[in-house]
């Protein structure tokens, strides 16, 4: 019983992490939007017109749009391809939220479509609805997410740095990727770019490799640059999911990166590893800046030990008293911890 507390606690830290975090690109997977939509397309906006205003007035232009679009290539479509289609929109959730990207005249954007009864298009996700590119490449070739991935891979030898960013973003919400889309995202983690390097190496960690973090390792070692949220909230993500313990030492040595997002990505593969050689790193990180980190850095303790009730101690809990439990375990470490 108490493993399957333990879980759900460690879960529960999870959730508040995530609800925190919001909405990242590159976050969301990308197979079960496109299995969703009915048309998937390289698209081109040859015009916008204004179907109806806000009524208050508060947000900039039309309530909701219709675009005519070219569709010059397609990734899926459940029905034959047409050249010319039209998209209606709200762009009231837009103004409010920013979930989803106001189209421009002129625009290039791969769009994820679900076809409405009057035979209009509308979104098929309110996040993943529509991502502009400066360029997109047509490719040839039967449909479906294969073809997708290789025009995204594309962008990366041809694209400019946006472009490559959001090809990578793409990219890391696949399931997937083949060995020789790896081998081109891995060229596109030596970019000068740091938006471009950082959005690569957090795709290259989806393989699971000690390779993988080792790279990351020696390029935040020699990074010099600031944060960039999006691309380091990716790697937090897929540096969490890293379960090959000949990546040990390079996490352990992430955890202590000067980027919370680094350090709490590595907190989650030290839990999930559960090894008690990093039992000292552990212990480090319980004096970490970061209140989550501690907490992660206890929900590994006590994973690793198996060490349950005060050791233990759930969210709320810790928050009233986050010194109580990091001295308990810091006790407990001088006095009953492995001697290394």
């Amino acid at each position: 019983m108490k493993p399957i507390l333990n879980m759900l606690w460690s879960l529960t830290i999870r959730l508040h992490l995530l609800a925190q975090i919001g909405f990242v690109p590159g976050t969301q997977p990308i197979a079960p939007v496109f299995e969703k939509s009915d048309l998937v397309c390289n698209c081109f906006v040859k015009s916008l017109s204004p179907l109806r205003a806000h009524i208050d007035g508060k947000c900039p232009g039309p309530a909701r749009v219709r675009a005519v679009v070219e569709v010059r290539d397609a990734y899926r479509s459940r029905n034959a391809v047409e050249r010319s289609i039209a998209v209606e929109f709200d762009q009231d959730k837009a103004c409010v939220s920013g979930l989803q990207h106001p189209l421009r005249e002129g625009e290039t954007a791969l769009m994820f479509l679900a076809a409405s009864s009057s035979g209009i298009y509308i979104w098929a996700d309110p996040y993943l609805a529509v991502i502009p590119f400066d360029s997109l490449p047509e490719i040839p070739g039967p449909l479906g997410l294969a073809k997708l991935r290789f025009a995204l891979t594309r962008i990366l030898q041809q694209g400019k740095p946006d472009d490559q960013v959001r090809a990578l973003q793409l990219l890391n919400g696949l399931d997937t990727i083949d060995q020789q889309a790896l081998t081109t995202v891995a060229q596109a983690s030596d970019s000068k770019d740091p938006r471009v390097a950082l959005s690569a190496l957090a795709v290259l960690l989806k393989s699971d490799t000690p390779e993988s973090v080792k790279r990351l390792r020696a390029y935040l070692d020699g990074y010099r640059g600031g944060a960039e949220p999006d691309a380091l909230m990716n790697i937090q993500s897929d540096l969490g999911k890293v379960r090959d313990r000949r990546a040990l030492r390079d996490i352990e040595a992430l955890s202590a990166s000067r980027f919370v997002e680094i350090r709490r990505g590595a907190m989650a593969a030290l839990e999930e590893m559960r090894s008690t050689e990093s039992a000292p790193v552990l212990i480090e990180r319980l004096d970490d800046p970061d209140s989550i980190v501690q907490q992660m850095a206890i929900i590994a303790l006590a994973q690793t030990f198996q060490k349950y009730g005060d050791y233990a101690p759930g969210i709320e809990l810790f928050k009233r008293n986050p010194k109580k439990y990091i001295d308990l375990w810091k006790k407990w470490w001088a006095e009953e911890g492995p001697k290394q």
